[in-house]
Parts: structure tokens; sequence; C-alpha cells
């Protein structure tokens, strides 16, 4: 584990930042150093971070990774909670990334790449955010759907838990010879 990592796990519940320290080092011995003063929660060790050597968090970077750690996960039911890393789509424009900053009984707060824009929940909708693979995986599906629907004899309409369970059976190499990159 980094030092950062460390902190973020340990040091919330021995009461979080010292107060006056604006940076913590750690040297071999394991102990947490202010680079100005003394060792920081003497009589408490450590695990030695893997970048003992030249890592130093400032109490920014820490506040930052510790607001990260809590980020909460949202699984696109209901509404996002507000921290939340998503994608909004206005009144039916294509879905961009934003932070939920604020939710409340008819608007939300949101922060997109450049700006914050407050809309009318009304005219909104949010996703979770797709990884790459996700994403790479819908287009596979619904081409696949298109494909079944329009090529097949089969009276049976397709549906994309469908094909990802398929997809899924080809990625777990059930069927020889067939792979996904």
């Amino acid at each position: 584990m980094t030092l950062l990592e460390i902190l973020v796990k340990e040091i919330p519940r021995l009461g979080g930042w010292p107060e006056g320290v604006s940076v913590i080092e750690q040297l071999d011995d394991g102990c947490l150093y202010d680079p100005y003063g003394d060792c920081l929660f003497s009589g408490r060790e450590f695990n030695l971070s893997e970048d003992y050597e030249d890592a130093f968090v400032t109490n920014d970077k820490y506040e930052a990774a510790l607001s990260a750690s809590k980020a909460t996960e949202w699984n696109g039911e209901g509404l996002p909670p507000v921290g939340c890393e998503c994608e909004v789509a206005w009144s039916g424009a294509k879905f961009i990334p934003c932070k939920i900053l604020y939710i409340g009984v008819s608007v939300v707060l949101v922060r997109l790449d450049r700006s914050e824009e407050c809309y009318t929940l009304s005219t909104v909708k949010f996703r979770p955010i797709r990884s790459a693979a996700n994403r790479k995986r819908l287009e596979v599906a619904e081409a696949l759907i298109r494909f079944l629907d329009l090529e097949t004899d089969i009276d049976n309409v397709f549906h994309a838990g469908d094909v990802k369970d398929f997809l899924d059976y080809i990625a777990a190499g059930k069927i020889p010879g067939i792979r996904i990159e």
C-alpha cells in the first residue's frame, strides 16, 4: 500500500488528520512523522508503505483521497446520491458525465466538465457511468439483437439480457474457437 492509502485507511479511526500538521511522511521504522516535528500517533504501529522513502502526503491530498474513498456507489435505481459520479441526459440529449452536487425536491445541481448546471428533475435522466468494456459489450449485444431479429425465422423477440448472457458464455470460454477481446 502507498502512504496515502495507509493514511486513508488508518487515521480516520484515530481522530483524523492531526491539527496543525500540513504534511505527513513515513520513515523506515513505520512511524508517521510531521517533517517539522516528532512522531505522530505515538505508540501506534503502521505498516511500512511501499513508497515510504520518498512519499509525503499533504492534508489537501489526504482529504481528497478520503472523500473519494467514501464516494457513494449507485446502481442506477432511484436518484443518484450527492457526490456520485454518473451520467446525465437533459430533455433527450445524449448522456454526459457529471457529479451530483445537490438534489432537492424538484431540482438537481450537477458539475459537468467545465461548468455547473441546475436542472429540473422531471427533465433529466441519470445512469451509472459505464466502463469502456461495458459500452463495447452493449454495442455487440445491440448488433446481435439487430441481426437475430432481422435475419432469423425465430418468432422470439430477443432482449439485451439474453444477448449479454450469451456474450458472458462466450467470454467464459464455453464456446470453443470463439474469443472476445
